[in-house]
């Protein structure tokens, strides 16, 4: 893994920035991570240059001291120095330079963990991308070797000016949400600097001396960055895996955490990965931040503003990392979907299914490519069922599957919102670094993971909607018609227009016809003027919108609003 550490680009790369911290904050580090990586990739395990010494143990009877260590909740293997190859390592000093030699045991628990590469061929193919880009999902055997080698003085100690590689741990608070209302409660606690969720928030905290004493100092920082590079030079595309996220807008991944607070001395950091809205936050009594549980001396107080935090500001990354950063987090926070089922009453009309069935039908639905290449649209810009681009318009997408040995049918549908929502919606919807079926499959999996929680075989599931595409997923008898909302147009009555309102929207506007239903008035589409007659005469549904072609005047022709199926 080392290996594929060549030369760190710490201006761009995601893993370094992710991992190493922004050039603002490491800048005078910079040649000694480089030069870790780049020693720690020569060690070879034969008898030739560069000859380190390292003595490897597990389970052995006389090392029963260190053995016991194992018990230790959380221990799968440690890493210490001698000064030379102690006949007995439970005797032997402790000594952390350059020229000691290096021991590492490894527990029982370590050999529980599957090899390089069988975990990357693993998850790499998993179809949830919030499982496929986690690189907590990629732990291996090789990634603990490469920790504890970071440890050893042999191989990192002079190139980290003389300074033994450590395990750091830190205090933050951590704020979960409250079940009856949009308060928090606050607790501080103590996190090891271990995985890439801490490892990721000590390489963003903006403190002074962050680089020297944390980021390079940590030994899973470097083991973290580069499992990354290996797993992205795995991924489809070289996509780098970017969860878990360190952000403030990764709300629904991991506890929110704000205010943190620097202690000295002892190796521990006090970071801050985000901040609370301002209906969401819980002060102490005197309005202030104070880690009041510890000695004052180790206290820095924060000011008591609601967005006050030491994360290194956007300005110290590169605008394609901040743009990344936010287009993800758009795919991590999935909204609340809203259940079929409320309270003890089962909904009447509705069958029953399990997560088993449906979890398969939801992959036939996402992966359809019949649904491909289609834009849903409010009715108003149905027009001739086309766009300028030839992509077919439709409502949305609705398909059955025979489900409980062919008694019922669980229906699938994804269609435009109604209420306000205006414009188009491409289908499937699509995201930066992801597959055609991600977003479908992780949307439609919160509402039958997210509803009936407490069962796996009795789902009766629900609704979801994400901006103006709406996801529905339920169950009715074989002989039902179709439930979702995209199994009937309706009536709309007639179409009516107006002049745009201009002084709004610009001049560029001008001789253009706001349109809409007459039923479906907050729906409405701009549409260029007919040659004759104004926007008064318009009493069908023009073929394209403005947007699709601006110099397009509408002609007399019969609307086609298509609905898309699958069966």
């Amino acid at each position: 893994m080392a290996e594929h550490v060549k030369t760190i680009d710490f201006g761009n790369d995601p893993g370094a920035l992710d991992y190493l911290g922004p050039s603002a904050l490491n800048k005078d580090w910079q040649g000694n991570i480089q030069s870790v990586f780049e020693h720690i990739s020569t060690f070879r395990l034969s008898g030739v240059w560069p000859g380190y010494k390292m003595n490897a143990r597990c389970g052995s009877a006389k090392d029963k001291k260190y053995q016991n260590r194992c018990s230790k909740q959380g221990v799968i293997a440690y890493q210490w120095n001698t000064k030379k190859d102690a006949s007995d390592p439970n005797t032997a000093p402790s000594y952390d330079k350059a020229d000691a030699v290096s021991n590492i045991h490894f527990c029982d628990q370590f050999f529980n963990y599957k090899k390089l590469d069988e975990v990357v061929d693993a998850v790499k193919h998993s179809d949830d991308f919030k499982w496929r880009y986690d690189v907590s999902k990629y732990k291996n055997q090789a990634y603990i070797i490469l920790h504890e080698f970071m440890h050893a003085t042999v191989m990192t100690y002079s190139q980290n000016k003389n300074r033994r590689i450590k395990d750091l741990t830190m205090y933050v608070y951590e704020y979960k949400r409250h079940d009856y209302d949009r308060g928090y409660d606050r607790k501080k606690v103590k996190w090891d600097v271990y995985q890439p969720l801490a490892c990721k928030i000590l390489a963003r905290t903006q403190r002074q001396y962050i680089a020297q004493d944390g980021i390079t100092m940590n030994a899973d920082n470097y083991a973290q960055y580069a499992l990354a590079k290996y797993v992205q030079s795995k991924l489809d595309g070289n996509q780098y895996p970017w969860l878990p996220l360190a952000d403030r807008e990764a709300l629904e991944w991991h506890p929110k955490t704000s205010a943190m607070f620097l202690t000295s001395g002892n190796g521990t950091f006090g970071i801050n990965g985000g901040e609370l809205s301002a209906d969401g936050f819980t002060t102490n009594d005197d309005g202030s931040y104070v880690a009041n549980d510890l000695d004052d001396s180790d206290n820095i107080t924060l000011p008591d503003e609601a967005d006050t935090d030491t994360l290194a500001p956007e300005s110290d990354y590169p605008t394609t990392y901040n743009s990344q950063m936010r287009e993800f987090s758009s795919y991590v926070n999935t909204p609340d979907p809203t259940c079929a089922k409320s309270g003890s009453s089962n909904p009447s009309g509705r069958s029953a299914f399990s997560v088993s069935e449906a979890d398969a039908k939801i992959r036939d639905f996402c992966s359809d490519k019949n649904l491909y290449n289609h834009v849903f649209t409010p009715p108003i810009d149905q027009g001739c069922g086309v766009t300028k681009d030839g992509k077919g318009k439709s409502l949305g997408a609705s398909g059955s599957y025979s489900i409980n040995g062919g008694k019922d049918k669980l229906w699938i549908g994804a269609y435009f919102a109604s209420g306000a929502c205006i414009g188009m919606t491409t289908w499937p919807p699509k995201g930066e670094g992801l597959r055609d079926t991600d977003l479908c499959m992780d949307r439609l999996r919160t509402i039958m993971n997210g509803c009936d929680t407490s069962t796996t075989d009795q789902k009766y599931g629900g609704s979801l909607q994400e901006v103006c595409l709406v996801y529905q997923l339920m169950a009715v008898g074989s002989s039902e018609s179709d439930p979702t909302g995209v199994g009937s147009q309706g009536d709309h009555g007639d179409v009516k227009c107006k002049d745009t309102d201009t002084s709004i929207l610009g001049d560029s506007y001008k001789n253009t016809c706001t349109c809409w239903y007459e039923k479906l008035p907050d729906q409405t589409d701009i549409f260029g003027m007919p040659k004759s007659g104004g926007c008064g005469s318009i009493n069908f549904m023009p073929a394209w919108s403005y947007l699709e072609d601006p110099d397009y005047r509408p002609e007399d022709i019969k609307p086609v609003a298509t609905i898309t199926a699958s069966r």
